[in-house]
């Protein structure tokens, strides 16, 4: 109706052009980078809370660390530093979008500091908290602590292995 009954506007010309950009389609969702810097924060929080309640208790009641607590000196520090650097590697990769071969070799590099160390300290029996060997029978075996020490190793190999080649076939298709 307005337009045929041709009322005095005085609207400025203008054109398509003026339009904003379409957004630019983000290969790095942020929901993706929101549940990677949360799991990265509960993980950092979860290191020194198990330190001081865990959910196994000796026979006075006591809290017993699921880690051994002489890691503290140097190596869960350690990992905390690399989960740091991994925590703000994750917001950089959402700022940039979309994957290159330095988002790649930076990840690489984070995810072997964290990885190298861990089955290191999970192969020579210094991952777990020797304490657990007394309250867990099962635990004092020095062949069921080998096995754990062994699953946790094989474990965190195969999402290494995996998250690089995951990461590398982005790299790939997104510089292709």
């Amino acid at each position: 109706m307005i337009e045929r009954s041709q009322p005095a506007m005085d609207l400025p010309d203008w054109t398509v052009d003026q339009l904003p950009d379409v957004p630019a389609h983000r290969d790095i969702s942020l929901a993706d980078t929101i549940a990677s810097v949360v799991m990265l924060v509960v993980t950092i929080g979860y290191l020194p809370f198990q330190h001081y309640r865990s959910w196994v208790r000796d026979t006075d009641g006591d809290n017993i660390p699921i880690l051994d607590p002489a890691l503290w000196s140097f190596w869960l520090p350690a990992l905390i530093v690399v989960m740091l650097g991994t925590l703000v590697f994750e917001i950089v990769k959402y700022r940039i979008g979309h994957w290159n071969r330095a988002l790649f070799g930076t990840k690489a590099l984070l995810n072997l500091a964290f990885s190298v160390p861990l089955v290191w300290l999970a192969l020579s029996d210094r991952l777990l908290n020797p304490a657990l060997g007394e309250r867990l029978s099962w635990l004092a075996d020095a062949d069921n602590r080998n096995l754990i020490g062994v699953a946790i190793a094989v474990g965190t190999a195969a999402i290494l292995v995996w998250d690089l080649i995951d990461t590398a076939l982005k790299t790939r298709r997104q510089t292709a």
